[in-house]
């Protein structure tokens, strides 16, 4: 009986295993940047932060595939008064008050993107880059936790956060 048991949870593992390496994609939520100041607001509250009317909201733009491999470097409108590209996708970019994320990322990419918007305008020198960092996926987690536990669970428990988390489809 400890035997069959032990082999139905083995095979129940790999199966969901499976199902979340053939359809990751599907169980992270799909990009909707209409959720920009829900997600904000969401930010603002875990940091225990007032939000700050006076600062600008970050712009952002969806960068098609091409742009991101490079093929249409020199159009992109992102260019700095010094003729040299910033071109970091999925991040939050100062200079600019903007996020650049691929086409194609989930939504999971603009939470990060936006803790950091957090981070840098409302505490820009209160951590460190490796802290700043870990403090954007801790948040990104709870997100996700919070508004789509059965879809965070269903990846996280056959693989773990750190495997799944990135959503870049190039």
């Amino acid at each position: 009986m400890q035997v069959e048991y032990l082999q139905a949870v083995v095979l129940f593992l790999l199966a969901c295993w499976i199902l979340a390496a053939a359809f990751h994609s599907y169980f992270i939520p799909a990009l909707d940047t209409s959720s920009r100041d829900h997600i904000l607001d969401f930010i603002i509250s875990k940091k225990g932060l007032k939000i700050k009317p006076e600062l600008a909201l970050p712009d952002i733009y969806i960068l098609s595939i091409q742009d991101v491999a490079g093929a249409n470097l020199i159009t992109m409108p992102i260019l700095e008064a010094s003729g040299m590209p910033d071109f970091y996708v999925e991040r939050y970019h100062k200079t600019w008050n903007r996020i650049l994320i691929a086409e194609g990322c989930r939504q999971n990419i603009l939470v990060h993107s936006l803790v950091h918007y957090v981070q840098f305008e409302y505490e820009p020198a209160l951590m460190s880059l490796k802290e700043k960092e870990k403090e954007a996926w801790d948040i990104t987690k709870q997100y996700l936790k919070h508004y789509y536990p059965w879809r965070y669970w269903a990846l996280t428990i056959p693989y773990g956060f750190y495997n799944w988390w990135t959503s870049a489809p190039y």
